[in-house]
């Protein structure tokens, strides 16, 4: 299976691989929906979907706490005995920014959301790797995820943070970056970090443990 493209941010540090595609910009009505979270996936979804022309493709999403200013202010609301916001409350499912983002696209294609804890990207890439696995087909995997808002804020260090890419079982590229899942694995690298240093860095290889075994990341040159 071969990493085909891949669009990632930390706070305001956008980079993509093998290089970036302009965004599509977010429709007025559904910008003013989308909170500072959802504007940032919506970036990744439609960087990483350009990069195969736009065609409508299965999707992955996992996010360890979902959008949490929605659901701040929800929690306030409650608290408070105020009615609660209709828009909060219908986009603050776990799926509600890649459902946004494929109802302004068309695309009808699967979704899966997932939360795994700490272990989100990883246990996220594993049901990406596993649905190409068995469908065949272009595959999109997005993680996201944001620091929490107080008085939650001193449980989770996490910056703000996107990744997404395209996976795919095709053989027929030269350049690209081969990915593999081992059963057994001895590694001690998890988390989306090393996974952006491997970006960022450029280095030829890595390594990542995940649940039963590890994701093998090679780089190839043709």
């Amino acid at each position: 299976m071969k990493i085909l493209s891949c669009y990632w941010q930390v706070d305001d540090s956008v980079n993509a691989w093998p290089e970036l595609v302009s965004e599509q910009a977010i429709p007025p009505l559904l910008r003013r929906r989308l909170t500072d979270l959802g504007r940032m996936a919506f970036n990744g979804l439609s960087s990483a979907s350009a990069t195969v022309g736009g065609s409508h493709i299965p999707w992955v999403i996992a996010c360890r706490h979902g959008d949490t200013a929605r659901m701040g202010r929800l929690l306030t609301e409650l608290a408070e005995g105020e009615t609660l916001s209709p828009t909060d409350f219908s986009l603050s499912v776990h799926n509600a920014i890649a459902a946004q983002f494929a109802i302004a696209t068309g695309n009808k294609k699967m979704q899966t959301a997932l939360s795994g804890g700490e272990q989100s990207f990883e246990l996220g890439l594993l049901e990406a790797y596993a649905l190409q696995t068995e469908t065949g087909e272009n595959i999109g995997y997005i993680y996201y995820d944001q620091p929490l808002p107080a008085p939650y804020h001193l449980e989770s260090d996490v910056p703000a943070v996107c990744i997404a890419m395209i996976l795919s079982g095709a053989t027929d590229y030269s350049n690209g970056i081969d990915l593999s899942y081992c059963h057994l694995s001895e590694s001690t690298q998890s988390g989306f970090y090393p996974f952006i240093d491997f970006m960022n860095n450029q280095t030829s290889t890595l390594n990542l443990a995940v649940a039963g075994g590890s994701f093998l990341m090679e780089r190839r040159h043709g």
